[in-house]
């Protein structure tokens, strides 16, 4: 099974830019991305930049962002996985978590 990655940069509401991943694990499109980010800072560093170094300090940034979107989703998806148990079985913590009232 493929894994799916959509991200959507949005401005003012509206979508400005859009990537769709598809890979067999999210470390595949983590070392793609990875990779990708040193080819530009390479780029960027080379005398024969200079003249296009705003696009190219644009798509690095648009790398690092999406990368660290990836980082943090990867962060929301274990908390998620170590809270699902807890959070999936709401009875019963409502029946613990009752209080008595004395009159």
């Amino acid at each position: 099974m493929n894994g799916l990655i959509l991200i959507l940069v949005l401005k003012n509401g509206e979508i400005q830019d859009l990537l769709l991943l598809i890979s067999d694990s999210i470390e595949e499109i983590q070392i793609l991305l990875d990779d990708h980010i040193v080819k530009t800072q390479t780029m960027k560093g080379s005398p024969y930049s200079k003249s296009f170094i705003d696009d190219i300090r644009d798509w690095e940034n648009w790398l690092l962002y999406n990368s660290s979107c990836i980082e943090i989703w990867q962060l929301v998806q274990s908390s998620w996985i170590y809270l699902e148990p807890i959070m999936g079985n709401s009875e019963e913590i409502l029946n613990k978590c009752q209080v008595k009232l004395i009159c």
